[in-house]
């Protein structure tokens, strides 16, 4: 209850007065510091983005040059007129060139997808056609390392289907090659199928190193490489992963609307993996 000497009706109105102050100039203190962060992270997120545009620029670049030297080594290689001395040099360069090629498209494709870049364009697709041209195209690079790769169809999988064919092509070349790159020995399969809740799955199963489940949850952040796949490329030799495929693969999935799925029978310690199946399961979204 307020006093009603005036002398300390007027002490009380002071000290009211001064805490309303207070109370307002800790609200707009706030306010500020909030505002200071907000445009903050807003100039953060332009500067990451102009960065991104910058790299995918670089990239989208570097990559034309780096076909051309690919497709001219593939022709001298082809060529059978080099000396027999210079075929050992030409392969190494030839691998180096599609190693140096597969990382920059990888970090294009990351940098597109960060940049908010990345494009979808559906059109009418035959997926089973898309999958078989991945097929014919890696069964030599599977045969030369001592492995089969094999591939199956559904007859009952439909024959157009709305999606982007290239995405597809790019989701199945990064499963094969990973199954190709890790797989020692055995087989990869690809394998199609239609279900009667119009999904297709595709599939590609390995031999190979498989995936511990403690890392399952992981393998498609942006850079990460798991232990048994580092562990493998120092014991065989093999060309340090970008951590990168995974990601891309999983980013298309996500912009197409189709569902990443991961199945292994490995367990943590690399002597008893039995190689992994990444599925890819599609709606069919008929034209």
């Amino acid at each position: 209850m307020l006093s009603t000497d005036p002398e300390h009706f007027s002490t009380q109105a002071f000290i009211y007065a001064f805490f309303c102050l207070l109370g307002l100039l800790v609200l707009i203190y706030f306010a500020l510091t909030n505002w200071r962060l907000i445009q903050r992270v807003k100039a953060l997120k332009l500067s990451a983005r102009q960065q991104d545009l910058w790299t995918a620029f670089i990239c989208h670049e570097l990559r034309s040059p780096l076909f051309a030297l690919r497709m001219q080594l593939s022709l001298m290689k082809s060529s059978n007129e080099l000396p027999a001395s210079l075929d050992v040099h030409v392969d190494a360069s030839l691998e180096a060139s599609e190693q140096l090629l597969g990382m920059v498209s990888d970090i294009l494709d990351g940098a597109q997808v960060r940049s908010g870049s990345f494009l979808i364009t559906p059109s009418l697709t035959n997926i089973t056609e898309v999958a078989s041209s991945v097929f014919n195209a890696y069964k030599v690079i599977a045969k030369e390392k001592g492995l089969c790769l094999s591939f199956h169809a559904d007859p009952n999988t439909p024959q157009c289907v709305n999606l982007d064919a290239e995405r597809l092509r790019q989701v199945i070349v990064n499963l094969v090659s990973n199954a190709i790159k890790y797989t020692q020995k055995g087989e990869i399969k690809i394998q199609i199928k239609s279900s009667a809740d119009d999904v297709i799955t595709l599939s590609v199963t390995d031999t190979g190193l498989g995936i511990s489940k403690s890392e399952l949850n992981k393998i498609f952040e942006p850079f990460y490489t798991s232990a048994l796949v580092s562990q493998a490329e120092t014991n065989f030799g093999l060309s340090s992963s970008n951590g990168l495929g995974l990601a891309i693969v999983k980013s298309i999935a996500n912009a197409s609307g189709w569902k990443i799925r991961v199945l292994s029978s490995t367990t943590d310690t690399p002597e008893q993996s039995k190689g992994s199946t990444f599925q890819v399961l599609i709606p069919i979204n008929h034209l």
